[in-house]
């Protein structure tokens, strides 16, 4: 399994901490938030980590390269900052059709990931209810389908938040489908 992990968000939110250090690079307890999210991934057996980078987090593969040595990465620069799928889209060539999970690079989530691998599905999103859902990705549901993703809607119709945590069977049908928005604009 490969996991993609896109860290190339500029941490504009938390500067004056994030203006000389990437967001993921940043201490949550005693290790950094892309250490947390790699150590929640190695249970799944991930063979591969591909890491999106933006032009601020150039040390972030060196990191990863030195306190975990065992596991191969790639590193995919992400130059436009043109959304989350478009930064996987980028990913498309190193994947060779593989079962994929995709974690976003600001999340730490504490619980078993393997609960969300699920191979009789194509896909699997984790979500949380929430008090507040304005300010989160959320997503609606239809008939336990999901039917639509909205970016931190002014008048929600769920209260399911996106966690932050992604599982493909086959990555060819998300770059597929990612293709397809794209190219729809």
């Amino acid at each position: 399994m490969i996991a993609i992990i896109p860290v190339a968000g500029s941490g504009t939110r938390l500067r004056p901490l994030t203006s000389s250090k990437p967001k993921a690079l940043l201490h949550v307890g005693s290790k950094p938030i892309i250490a947390h999210i790699i150590d929640s991934l190695l249970p799944l057996g991930c063979t591969k980590l591909i890491l999106i980078i933006g032009s601020e987090g150039t040390n972030i593969p060196q990191y990863v390269k030195d306190h975990y040595p065992g596991i191969e990465s790639e590193v995919v620069i992400q130059e436009k900052q043109l959304g989350l799928g478009h930064a996987v889209s980028l990913t498309r060539n190193l994947t060779e059709s593989e079962e994929i999970v995709v974690i976003y690079g600001d999340t730490i989530i504490d619980g078993d990931f393997s609960e969300f691998i699920d191979p009789r599905f194509d896909g699997v999103i984790a979500v949380k209810e929430v008090d507040d859902p304005r300010r989160f990705g959320v997503i609606n549901v239809i008939d336990d389908v999901i039917t639509q993703f909205v970016e931190k809607p002014s008048e929600p119709q769920s209260n399911l938040a996106i966690v932050g945590f992604n599982y493909f069977k086959s990555s060819q049908l998300l770059f597929d489908c990612l293709e397809n928005i794209i190219e729809g604009n």
